[in-house]
């Protein structure tokens, strides 16, 4: 009986993982296979991470379309797609997905299968982040398609 009662606690545990992580990885989903994601979470439109990154971002757009990027910016409450198609998510959803507090700078590169590629704690070089996404080999198929 007490088997029973734990593994029947640990089934509702595991279910209730399970749909608390699939409302974050929904919010992604929308993307996959077709963007790679940049998300950059900031806990003010001020906050000097954030400005850095969307600067580095604005002065890359080539590279960022070229890439197929969408860049979205979390910040408090608020979500905001500044490049590519929108897919809405609330930024608690987001947050959750990417384990991000709200007083947190972070940003998150996700590539088109919809995994993390790159974790950052501050704003990333649009050089580092072109460099992970042309490290991939699916972007490797798009380049070498491009050029043949």
């Amino acid at each position: 009986m007490v088997r029973l009662a734990a593994s029947c606690c640990l089934i509702a545990f595991v279910t209730l993982a399970l749909v608390a992580g699939g409302v974050g990885a929904k919010a992604m989903d929308g993307y996959a296979w077709r963007h790679r994601p940049l998300v950059v979470f900031a806990p003010s439109d001020s906050h000097p991470s954030r400005l850095a990154q969307r600067a580095w971002v604005d002065a890359a757009l080539p590279g960022v379309r070229a890439r197929d990027m969408v860049v979205i910016v979390v910040v408090g409450d608020t979500v905001d797609t500044v490049v590519g198609p929108a897919v809405p998510a609330p930024a608690a959803d987001l947050r959750d997905r990417f384990a991000v507090a709200p007083e947190t700078c972070a940003v998150r590169l996700v590539g088109t299968d919809t995994g993390v590629k790159l974790r950052a704690s501050e704003p990333v070089s649009m050089a580092r982040l072109f460099a992970v996404i042309d490290g991939m080999p699916m972007r490797r198929r798009e380049m070498r398609a491009q050029t043949g």
